[in-house]
């Protein structure tokens, strides 16, 4: 019988990873609801910036780098599920870069069953 499993807390893993890197938070971030695997985070300037909204949509993330506002920006776009970085490619589409370090500290993943 499989083990039931925790959602994975993307929050948690968004925010350590913030804290450990020097990236500014948002006072806003996802406060309407729970966050999702993919984050963006604005490297145009120092310091880094988290954008406010995550998503689980890759789609999304395209709309939101093909807006006009950001046009000359630079961006950071983290998957916290795969613990990856992903790149734009001249295609149109997101391709799984290098990897990082996404755990958070005492993070548990699942549920151990007696």
């Amino acid at each position: 019988m499989p083990r039931p499993r925790l959602r994975t807390p993307y929050r948690q893993r968004i925010l350590a990873y913030c804290e450990k890197n020097g990236v500014v938070v948002p006072r806003n971030f996802d406060i309407s609801k729970s966050s999702d695997r993919l984050a963006v985070i604005d490297i145009t300037g120092q310091p880094l910036r988290l954008v406010p909204r995550t998503t689980f949509l890759e789609k999304e993330v395209l709309q939101f780098l093909a807006r006009p506002e950001n046009a000359g920006k630079r961006f950071a776009i983290l998957d916290f599920r795969r613990c990856c970085e992903l790149e734009y490619h001249p295609s149109g589409k997101l391709v799984r870069g290098s990897t990082f370090p996404c755990k958070a500290e005492g993070e548990l993943l699942n549920l151990a069953v007696p």
